[in-house]
């Protein structure tokens, strides 16, 4: 009895392992199957879910329904497929209809990357944020989405408006590294940046896109944008009288936002001349919440987030010179061997404003003595650049023994270089005049050179 039931529970083990394999048979007979690729999203097939790598079989000879589905940060852009069809025109629908015969049918959803345009308000203004005909999918109040194809293309228009009473300051462009809030700067701004703009931060509408390089090694500055439109109060530069002489401007005084430029203009009366600039603010206190950039009878201001009012000092006493204040040094010295410093330490100077007409004394200790050595020379470079302080338009004099030599046509330096000999420096007369607007401008004028 007991070696009879062995074989029948075998025989029943059998029939339960047989059972589903033919079942599973049966089931593929007349089916096709569909393999997917979809990098990027997955594949609905006659509304069943197919992710890629994924396969999903249905009738042989049969038309059946597909729709891609994108992931976050990618949208749909074409089909293709091998063993079945999809005509030509709906290669680029969604969702589709694919054809199958009796073959095995890859179909693969091509998905592109995307990034996006958000737009965030500010207090004292609103900013509207609308799609260019490069931008895809659907745009919302807040945002726009672009593809990140390294195109450079411009995909979103933003716009501000500011508030009575409020004037609009310019953009502020960020977007999320590693979770933080980072500053974002369009392409020409810096060397490395996150994105494309045309205008300027400062323009009321701007259009954005994002970063036009595919190579790999700017993958990281592929980013998307948050934009934000500032606002500050409205502020106003009111001209006072000034005696001696009158101030004026071509620029709007009024209305002016935070970071505002407005440049004036002082012309003295017969006999007079610009001393300085008297800055306070409306009601004529003292502030600091401004700066200053003076050139010859100039003067640009850039708000802070006080009304100014500003007037000129004339005096009779004044020179014709005036520079940024804030440029405290003077030109450099060096004496010299040829090329080669013959000189103790640093050159030692006094009596030097280079925002009035005083003296500039410059004190020496050589290493040899420049009455006998061969090529000595006291070399003073004085920059061409407008960042130097030095004023264009400004004149800088020489008593009549120093010979003026510009360095090279092309440098952004001129160089001054008095011969050497005998008891003393021995120089040849010259005196410079650097005209408004010439290019090697940036001489002090009335800098007297002495040793």
């Amino acid at each position: 009895m007991k070696k009879r039931f062995i074989p029948l529970l075998a025989l029943l083990l059998s029939l339960c392992i047989l059972v589903p394999v033919s079942i599973a048979q049966s089931a593929a007979e007349g089916a096709v199957q569909i393999s997917v690729i979809a990098t990027g999203g997955s594949v609905e097939i006659a509304d069943h879910a197919v992710a890629g790598g994924s396969s999903y079989n249905v009738k042989e000879n049969t038309n059946v329904t597909i729709k891609a589905v994108p992931q976050d940060g990618y949208v749909f852009d074409c089909w293709s497929v091998t063993g079945g069809s999809i005509a030509a025109e709906d290669l680029k629908k969604n969702p589709a209809t694919l054809s199958v015969t009796t073959g095995a049918v890859a179909l693969t959803a091509n998905f592109q990357k995307t990034l996006t345009v958000t737009l965030k308000q500010a207090e004292g203004g609103t900013a509207t944020i609308a799609p260019t005909e490069n931008a895809v999918g659907e745009s919302t109040a807040t945002t726009v989405t672009g593809l990140d194809d390294s195109t450079g293309n411009f995909v979103a228009t933003l716009t501000a408006t500011a508030n009575d009473g409020y004037a609009f300051s310019g953009w502020k462009v960020t977007y999320l590294k590693n979770g933080k809030v980072t500053a974002a700067y369009a392409k020409g701004d810096k060397t490395i940046y996150q994105y494309v703009r045309k205008g300027n931060l400062s323009d009321k509408s701007i259009e954005v896109g994002f970063h036009n390089n595919g190579a790999k090694q700017y993958a990281n500055y592929h980013v998307s944008l948050i934009v934000t439109p500032q606002f500050t109060k409205q502020l106003d530069v009111t001209i006072a009288e000034s005696d001696g002489g009158t101030v004026s401007s071509a620029d709007a005084l009024t209305g002016l936002a935070s970071g505002a430029k407005v440049t004036l203009t002082a012309t003295p009366n017969k006999g007079y001349g610009v001393l300085g600039w008297n800055v306070t603010d409306k009601g004529g206190n003292a502030t600091g919440d401004y700066t200053l950039k003076m050139a010859n009878d100039t003067a640009t201001i850039t708000l802070g987030n006080t009304p100014l009012k500003v007037s000129a000092q004339f005096s009779t006493a004044a020179g014709k010179f005036v520079v940024d204040p804030s440029e405290a040094n003077p030109p450099t010295a060096t004496l010299r061997e040829a090329s080669t410093a013959i000189q103790n330490g640093a050159t030692n100077f006094s009596g030097w404003n280079n925002n009035k007409n005083e003296e500039l004394v410059m004190t020496i200790i050589p290493t040899k003595d420049p009455r006998t050595t061969a090529n000595a020379n006291l070399y003073m470079g004085i920059w061409r650049l407008d960042v130097s302080g030095y004023a264009k338009g400004t004149e800088l004099n020489f008593p009549d023994d120093v010979v003026l030599t510009d360095s090279s046509a092309s440098s952004n330096y001129i160089g001054l270089h008095p011969s050497v000999g005998g008891d003393s420096f021995h120089h040849h007369g010259c005196q410079r005049q650097c005209k408004a607007g010439e290019d090697r401008a940036g001489l002090p004028q009335q800098g007297h050179y002495q040793h």
